[in-house]
């Protein structure tokens, strides 16, 4: 079987032609802004989960974004680093680190929206609506099947 045959090749291109073309939006965007730091994908996706709940432990962030909980407190790190993002710890059970965007982190994330936008509509140029419901709905499939192949559970991303 050829490699563009497979479903796996498809998907690992794609992906890799969106993160970088995604990386490009976010770092043009935070160039023009004049910040002295650049937002990657996973580190965009994680300031938007966090602003999404306002306060999220690390290791639901890490669950939200389909990643081990150690690579998840990298980028935690690479946030709080840049004044982004807080960690506080739980007054019962210090295990339990919570997160929430400092003003400078809900600033970037609301400056990114608008660039987010625009280049998830270009991506799905071409699709109707109910064309690009039915392709995530696709993708949350696949993830699905995979999760039942691999063990692993992904079905709090869908």
């Amino acid at each position: 079987m050829r490699p563009d045959e497979t479903l796996g090749s498809w998907v690992a291109l794609v992906m890799h032609s969106l993160t970088n073309a995604f990386a490009e939006v976010l770092q043009r965007q935070c160039k023009h802004l004049e910040k002295p730091y650049t937002i990657t994908p996973p580190q965009w996706a994680a300031l938007a989960w966090i602003d999404t709940y306002q306060v999220l432990p690390i290791g639901v962030l890490a669950q939200k974004l389909g990643i081990d909980a150690s690579v998840a407190t990298g980028i935690v790190k690479r946030l709080e680093v840049h004044g982004l993002i807080e960690r506080v710890h739980d007054q019962i059970d210090r295990r339990i680190v919570r997160l929430s965007l400092t003003s400078e982190g809900s600033e970037i994330v609301h400056q990114l929206n608008p660039v987010v936008i625009a280049f998830n509509e270009r991506s799905f140029h071409g699709f109707s609506l109910e064309q690009q419901q039915i392709l995530l709905e696709q993708l949350r499939q696949i993830i699905s099947n995979v999760a039942l192949e691999t063990g692993s559970r992904h079905d709090n991303l869908v």
